[in-house]
């Protein structure tokens, strides 16, 4: 099944708007492979980590992300699930990644600073799915960026010129030249994790000296992909239902306790289903809730039961 343009415009518009709102994960499927990743991702945002409850479709979705360079959901997307799963195919898409933005460099002081930073999901997917034989890929290009900031630094220009400059915020040569040691920082970090003899944390952190001031600082760790994971219960729902879709969350007083008064004008409910496991989302953008949620993972256990699982919540 493949939906049509109006029915994918009907969902989306649907989907973005306050109230209940419902979807499978197959029917994502469909509209990534029709109109693309971003699309299915735009319908579940903010992000719902399908992962949970449909690895297969999490999966599809994530191969679909295809030049998301400067694309920030799908990049957001394909990383998340770099950390998660293991896939030759993830892998090697990540690589040809790392490669491109070495294609993306020329010596220009006029160069922009994200056009060559190489984002930090990239580098904890390659670490993630732990495959040695990319090492010397990682050294070929720590290599280049080493040399590259090398040849920037040699054609700086004088430092009187810098320092006017530096009025005006860092210099760009300079920038330029950060910019490169970012990246060679973050392969070395990279290589250390891989646990390369020559790039000692020393190394890395060496390097990490040489930035700009406010990222000599940079802590990739920070940057790890981390799942949430709270505490599972069982409720006993009033009523027998043979899959998630049929339940009626508003109507099952053991399930409206857990929702903790998220609801009315300016909250959301967003349900993703796959058979008897769903994620529920709810939450509140406008007073006197405003900033308030949570994601529940869901399971229907026996037609009567449903083991509930908090697997992110937040206030801000």
């Amino acid at each position: 099944m493949r939906f049509s343009a109006l029915q994918i415009l009907f969902t989306f518009l649907y989907f973005s708007s306050i109230g209940q709102k419902s979807i499978s994960t197959r029917e994502l499927e469909n509209i990534a492979d029709k109109y693309g990743a971003d699309s299915a991702l735009k319908i579940i945002r903010p992000f719902i980590d399908i992962s949970e409850i449909d690895t297969s479709a999490a999966l599809y979705i994530a191969l679909k992300c295809y030049n998301s360079k400067n694309n920030y959901l799908p990049l957001a997307f394909f990383s998340e699930m770099g950390q998660i799963i293991k896939n030759e195919t993830i892998n090697l898409k990540t690589i040809s990644a790392l490669e491109s933005y070495s294609d993306s460099f020329y010596d220009s002081s006029d160069k922009g600073y994200e056009a060559i930073v190489i984002p930090d999901g990239i580098f904890h997917i390659l670490v993630f799915q732990n495959d040695p034989s990319i090492i010397p890929i990682l050294e070929t290009t720590f290599a280049f960026w080493e040399q590259k900031a090398d040849s920037v630094k040699n054609k700086y220009p004088s430092g009187i010129k810098r320092f006017f400059q530096s009025f005006k915020g860092t210099p760009p040569s300079e920038q330029l030249y950060s910019d490169c040691k970012q990246n060679s920082y973050k392969l070395a970090w990279t290589l250390n994790k891989f646990k390369v003899s020559e790039f000692p944390v020393e190394r890395a952190n060496a390097i990490r000296q040489q930035l700009v001031p406010n990222l000599r600082n940079y802590d990739m760790d920070r940057f790890t992909y981390k799942q949430y994971q709270f505490k599972s219960y069982t409720i006993e729902l009033k009523n027998f239902y043979k899959s998630i879709d049929e339940i009626d969350f508003d109507n099952e007083p053991e399930f409206v306790r857990l929702k903790e008064n998220l609801e009315g004008k300016g909250c959301w409910k967003k349900i993703i289903t796959n058979d008897k496991l769903g994620l529920y989302e709810i939450g509140c953008q406008w007073a006197p809730l405003a900033g308030r949620g949570k994601i529940l993972r869901i399971e229907l256990i026996n037609k009567n039961k449903l083991k509930v699982t908090e697997v992110q919540a937040w206030i801000s």
